[in-house]
């Protein structure tokens, strides 16, 4: 019996075009959960059978595809759909979509691996383009490195992956805006040679994103051991990459302890499923939050939480069930090596799952930080608002504030005072962060060793202060761009917390919509 995720949202192929002019009140009827879209293009103008051809692709595609949507354990279950699509010009084409929710930085990264494999060996005829949701994230995640005259909205629908390269259409078609779907498909039918490469962008992407494809998404994968009823196992060793939606529905759930208990029999099977590393850390901060539960194995505690997970969801029909010859005795590594896909050999860990407290200590300063920023936000877009009903005075030069840093700035050189970047951050977390001054003390008495572990695990939330900082760093902050803010909170992976992510934005959205 194989399960399958129901789906009530359509595939509309329009969510893989952005808009050529920037329109604010553009409102599309976007999924409610992030969605990675691409499509794949045979263009040649000299062509009389663009159908086959397109037929031909789509094989390719689907063998490729089919090892990581039997096992590897994808957000949204279901893995990359694929379909073949006729445009309203009447031209054949491959869309294929993905449900990444909270997932979107790792799941994106992999399928663009994939992706830029495929297009390297497809001809010089065969054009993808990629984006989610929210914008063209490919766009969006090497901004400092795109030219200037292909900043928003210029840059959309011009961006194309072609022979394993990102290119360009030129900004002089239709310059100032962005290209429309039909003026983007014509260029590339019949002037493609005049495509700007863009090296920079294809090497920043090598070596950011999909360097060491596809090994490095393999080692980001944990072997998750449990104990499991036969009945369940069997539904579990059937669908082997049920992990994922699982543990991130018995999070949305909120599961007690009690129930999961109630659970636990003695006839239980032992079981092994691919996992990724952040799910399994939600497990351990559950533990962590429970300790009345470790009177029991660990296994069976899991196999008690997969199957109660397992059992809501088919319970509430969310996973369907059917018919399938198909039989599935292989393992991920293994199927990618048949396929040469993985040319060498990767050894994927057992989970550690750990009830150490300091998950929850984690989760605390999460949601608090969760707090601060929202406060922060709103603030922002008070100011915001107050600034804009006085239209007259925004383009003015603001020099009192100019006056102010001026006479500090001489003040402080008669004075012989420097302000150090220690000084700073001291200000900034007993001020903007509310850090009592013996927490502050106890941070600076630290051992070096243990700070310098620190400085390694949090490398994602320094960069993140950072870019946090040069966004704040306006002199006029009713001038901040809110949309940079929802694209920072975006890419937050908070360990043991990636789900409060997505709350945050939604209250972002509610903020923003005023």
């Amino acid at each position: 019996m194989e399960l399958y995720l129901t789906n009530n949202e359509p595939s509309r192929d329009l969510w893989l075009w952005q808009p050529t002019v920037r329109d604010p009140d553009d409102v599309n009827d976007f999924p409610e959960t992030l969605t990675l879209l691409f499509g794949v293009y045979y263009l040649d103008k000299f062509a009389t059978s663009v159908g086959n051809e397109v037929e031909k692709l789509l094989d390719k595609l689907n063998d490729i595809f089919l090892p990581w949507n039997d096992y590897y354990p994808w957000e949204g279950y279901n893995g990359v759909q694929l379909k073949r699509f006729i445009d309203k010009s009447g031209l054949p084409f491959i869309f294929g979509e993905l449900v990444v929710g909270d997932n979107f930085e790792e799941e994106e990264s992999l399928v663009l691996g994939i992706l830029k494999r495929f297009s390297m060996s497809a001809g010089s005829n065969v054009f993808i383009k990629m984006c989610d949701t929210q914008g063209d994230f490919i766009l969006m995640s090497c901004s400092e490195i795109i030219p200037a005259e292909y900043e928003y909205p210029v840059g959309n629908n011009r961006l194309w992956l072609n022979e394993g390269q990102f290119s360009f259409i030129p900004v002089s078609i239709e310059p100032g805006r962005g290209l429309s779907q039909e003026k983007s498909l014509e260029f590339l039918r019949s002037s493609y040679y005049k495509c700007i490469k863009m090296p920079e962008i294809t090497n920043y992407f090598e070596e950011n994103l999909i360097n060491d494809f596809p090994t490095s998404h393999l080692k980001g994968l944990r072997w998750l051991s449990f104990r499991v009823s036969l009945d369940h196992l069997k539904i579990l060793h059937r669908n082997k990459k049920l992990s994922s939606i699982l543990l991130k529905n018995f999070v949305n759930e909120d599961i007690d302890a009690k129930t999961i208990a109630n659970r636990i029999t003695d006839d239980a099977k032992q079981l092994k499923l691919l996992a990724t590393e952040n799910h399994c850390r939600l497990l351990s901060h559950y533990l962590a939050s429970n300790p009345e539960l470790e009177e029991y194995d660990k296994e069976t505690l899991i196999g008690a939480i997969l199957s109660s997970s397992l059992e809501a969801l088919t319970n509430n029909k969310t996973l369907l069930s059917r018919d399938c010859d198909r039989c599935l005795d292989s393992t991920l590594v293994d199927s990618l090596t048949a396929m040469n896909q993985l040319t060498k050999n990767i050894n994927i860990p057992d989970a550690v799952i750990s009830t150490e407290s300091c998950y929850l200590e984690q989760e605390a300063a999460a949601k608090k930080f969760e707090s601060d920023l929202q406060s922060l936000l709103s603030s922002i877009k008070k100011e915001a608002d107050e600034t804009s009903q006085a239209p007259s005075m925004r383009n003015e030069p603001d020099d009192d504030a100019d006056d102010d840093d001026k006479a500090a700035r001489e003040y402080f050189n008669s004075q012989g005072l420097d302000i150090s970047e220690d000084d700073f951050f001291e200000y900034f977390l007993t001020e903007a962060l509310n850090m009592k001054e013996e927490d502050l003390d106890d941070y600076k008495n630290r051992n070096q060793n243990e700070l310098m572990e620190d400085l390694q695990d949090t490398k994602e939330e320094v960069e993140m202060l950072e870019e946090f900082e040069a966004i704040l760093g306006s002199n006029n902050r009713a001038d901040c761009n809110l949309e940079s803010l929802e694209h920072l909170l975006r890419s937050m992976r908070v360990d043991g917390s990636a789900y409060a992510v997505e709350s945050m934005l939604k209250n972002l959205n509610a903020t923003r919509n005023m």
